[in-house]
């Protein structure tokens, strides 16, 4: 079964037009360095290069806010990464 991860709008350019992928991931690191194998495209466009999460985006697993980022949480069969483009303005 797996998780699901979820792509933001703004990043379906990347991912043609794909709003999901399957992941049998450990960690949520692991989670997207899969999202970027499936859709090579989004590669750098949620981590930095040296693996850090980009500002203005925040990832969620099962509606809890991975704040600070953690690469080593545990992602579990049936969990949802949800990949969210944080819009702020003033």
């Amino acid at each position: 079964m797996g998780a699901s991860i979820f792509i933001p709008i703004t990043h379906r350019i990347y991912t043609n037009g794909q709003k999901q992928i399957q992941t049998d991931s450990s960690t949520l690191k692991k989670a997207i360095m899969a999202l970027y194998a499936a859709c090579p495209d989004i590669k750098g466009h949620i981590l930095d290069k040296n693996g850090k999460l980009h500002e203005g985006m925040q990832i969620t697993v099962n509606s809890e806010i991975v704040f600070p980022w953690d690469p080593e949480k545990q992602i579990n069969n049936g969990d949802q990464i949800l990949i969210s483009s944080i819009i702020t303005g003033g």
